[in-house]
């Protein structure tokens, strides 16, 4: 046995760094090439939406603060743009494009059967939705002049758009459990409405040179004449091959090749195997406590997120949106997640280095106990940085620096940069030097499809 263990042990296969490598590197090619073309291929904010009488319906400046109050209220946390989201609300793209598809056949049906949409044949319905579906599809934006040419009746469609997002907003039952009137200022829902009717133009509309729109026809609306595209199949399942074969062959290299991975000797390994556990070692139970009070939190807040889905106008009884509304729960809910995990992986990977090694190490568990109160610590900053004060402005009572650097964050994203009064007062922020990418967050699923 003494000789055995005297064998030089093999330390980790060189394969692996040269995977590590590769790996990184095509991934990080990938994600600046998706970058490069969100920016390259983002949808136009026009400086103008006008109607054919050449009233201006909305701006790009209420375009813009739209979003800015989309993000101030966490209503990402909501519902979706573009399939990018929560799902408690709608895909408020996809919901303002049905609607103002609706409203557009209801005038084409009046003016030329003389009765209301729902009131027609299937064959004339069929008629009308034809109609429908080219008007939209239509893009009449003019980059001279950075004006969209909206349909006729473009202004009282877009009122009524502004009349449905109002009565969303209104009441908890209605949005999955958002705090009552969360928007309720009637320019801040003008704008809100403006940064969601600019989606739901760029979902129809047909991106110049091609015979789909700037989202590759999402979301999926036949009255707006959105189907999907051969390409949206044919790269959705080359996508499924990809990651099933990719799984496939990493898994038949570690299977049939004894040369990758970690090999040591057999007298070394069993000896290493009953080797005592380290003061290290012990000192990442620690860190397992904690990630299983995170998962415990994460679970229960789940459990409230699952209630506003099925009952999101109270909590047997409680009025629970005035106290935890359902886009501050859901946010929680993804922090927890992100913590437990991260928390488990640094306990674990300590753990199973203190394996690896063939003789115990000297006392080190100490700078480990110091650590582990670093993770309850970060996990209760991130919460308390998103608390109740979060998604009420600037100048909220308890929502501190934290929350104010994180709306600065989300500004900065947006490539706009909004001082607290601009942002608080619902009003156009200074300056936009990425106007173009529009705060595009799925530009990157647009871009591919160009």
């Amino acid at each position: 046995m003494a000789d055995a263990v005297k064998e030089p042990v093999q330390s980790l296969s060189s394969w692996w760094r040269v995977a590590a490598i590769v790996t990184m590197a095509a991934g990080f090619a990938v994600l600046i090439l998706l970058t490069v073309k969100a920016y390259q291929n983002a949808p136009p904010i026009p400086e103008k939406f006008v109607d054919p009488a050449g009233t201006v319906v909305f701006t790009a400046d209420d375009v813009i603060a739209g979003q800015q109050i989309f993000l101030k209220h966490g209503l990402m946390d909501n519902g979706t743009i573009w399939g990018h989201g929560a799902y408690l609300g709608p895909d408020f793209s996809a919901q303002s494009l049905h609607i103002l598809a609706l409203d557009l056949a209801d005038r084409i049906a009046r003016e030329r059967l003389s009765r209301g949409y729902a009131d027609l044949t299937p064959e004339e319905k069929a008629a009308v939705d034809g109609a429908v579906a080219l008007d939209l599809k239509a893009n009449r934006y003019d980059p001279a002049s950075r004006t969209l040419a909206l349909p006729a009746g473009a202004a009282e469609s877009f009122n009524g758009l502004v009349e449905y997002w109002t009565r969303y907003f209104d009441k908890p039952e209605r949005n999955g459990g958002l705090a009552r009137e969360t928007v309720s200022d009637p320019r801040e829902l003008h704008q809100l409405t403006a940064f969601f009717a600019w989606t739901a133009w760029a979902s129809a509309a047909l991106r110049p040179g091609t015979s789909h729109s700037y989202t590759n026809n999402f979301p999926y609306d036949p009255l707006a004449g959105n189907t999907p595209t051969a390409g949206a199949l044919i790269f959705s399942a080359l996508s499924l091959v990809f990651l099933l074969g990719g799984t496939a062959a990493v898994l038949l290299a570690f299977g049939k090749f004894d040369y990758l991975g970690w090999h040591r000797r057999a007298a070394v390994a069993a000896r290493a195997a009953v080797l005592p556990v380290s003061d290290a070692q012990r000192a990442t139970l620690k860190f397992m406590a904690i990630a299983a009070l995170l998962f415990f939190g994460q679970t229960l807040i789940g459990g409230g997120v699952a209630h506003y889905r099925a009952d999101p106008g109270s909590f047997y009884g409680i009025d629970l949106a005035r106290l935890l509304p359902s886009n501050l729960l859901r946010t929680w809910h993804l922090q927890l997640a992100i913590l437990w995990i991260a928390t488990a992986y640094v306990g674990g990977a300590l753990f199973v280095g203190g394996c690896s090694l063939v003789a115990s190490p000297p006392d080190n568990g100490a700078p480990l106990i110091c650590c582990s109160p670093l993770s309850s610590w970060s996990s209760s900053a991130a919460c308390s940085a998103s608390g109740p004060g979060s998604f009420n402005g600037w100048a909220t009572p308890g929502s501190g620096s934290a929350t104010r650097a994180g709306n600065i964050l989300r500004s900065a994203a947006s490539g706009r940069y909004c001082s607290p009064s601009a942002s608080s007062s619902g009003s156009a922020c200074c300056g936009a030097p990425w106007r173009r990418l529009g705060m595009i967050q799925s530009g990157a699923v647009s871009s591919l499809s160009s």
